[in-house]
């Protein structure tokens, strides 16, 4: 049996009262606000709402192998479309250079 390491993601809340002439400026002010990087001690622990468990990613030897994390899964397929392409342009290019050899050899370059 394989052993993994799965990483739980929690959605957390904390809320702060903001004085601004629009919500989009409250949100830009919260964002620099001390309360924006919070840690988590004992004697402040319940100032945060923690829901349910938002997904998992799972690791084996250091390798995600599954994430159910809306998120993570677009840029886990956005990489693999993107590798996907890479390959593709590497064989585009290697042909490329074929026909431009070929047409050399033919006199027609």
């Amino acid at each position: 049996m394989n052993k993994y390491e799965v990483g739980l993601a929690f959605d957390a809340g904390n809320s702060v009262m903001i004085s601004a002439e629009s919500p989009e400026e409250a949100a830009s002010m919260a964002c620099g606000m001390d309360e924006s990087s919070p840690t988590i001690r004992h004697y402040c622990a319940s100032d945060f709402n923690l829901g349910d468990c938002a997904g998992v990613t799972v690791f084996e030897n250091d390798d995600e192998v599954y994430t159910d994390i809306p998120h993570y899964t677009l840029m886990s397929n956005m990489a693999e479309k993107i590798k996907h392409l890479e390959r593709e342009l590497h064989e585009y290019k290697s042909l490329c250079s074929q026909l431009q050899e070929e047409l050399k050899e033919a006199g027609l370059l």
